[in-house]
């Protein structure tokens, strides 16, 4: 049995982002794209994602805190949970500031949309050792209406 590459993580990744994308573009009715996202979102098929050591967003993973930010902006009542999660790669205490700065730059990417600090709470997820590292360098959410 051969084992998954990193590159081939990151080939599944894209192409998932991009299938979730290409569906939510394809959804012309506004209270069934809402439900769709609504429903991707906190099931945690739609997640960002980050290079190893880095506190940015990947740019491929733009799409989906845009689709987030558009769905915020539709439902003013909703709030958003932003946990940011890291590898296993170094300290606890290292990671778990990694992940809070991950959370934070998401959160300031979907005020910089316009979206009001105070609906968006960002936290630290800390280690994800559930999934390939490539994987577990991501950001979780969560909307509650």
């Amino acid at each position: 049995m051969q084992c998954a590459t990193n590159e081939d993580l990151d080939k599944l990744r894209n192409e998932l982002n991009q299938t979730i994308n290409d569906k939510l573009k394809s959804i012309q009715n506004s209270t069934e794209k809402d439900e769709t996202i609504l429903d991707l979102v906190n099931s945690g098929s739609l997640a960002t994602y980050f290079d190893f050591d880095v506190r940015t967003p990947q740019v491929k993973s733009m799409q989906g805190i845009q689709q987030i930010a558009d769905y915020l902006k539709a439902n003013p009542n909703a709030k958003l949970t932003v946990t940011g999660y890291a590898d296993a790669t170094g300290t606890k205490a290292y990671n778990d500031q990694l992940a809070q700065d991950r959370a934070n730059n998401v959160k300031n990417i979907l005020v910089q949309q316009g979206i009001n600090a105070s609906r968006i709470n960002a936290v630290s997820g800390g280690i994800d050792n559930s999934t390939n590292r490539n994987l577990a360098r991501k950001a979780n959410y969560k909307i509650s209406k």
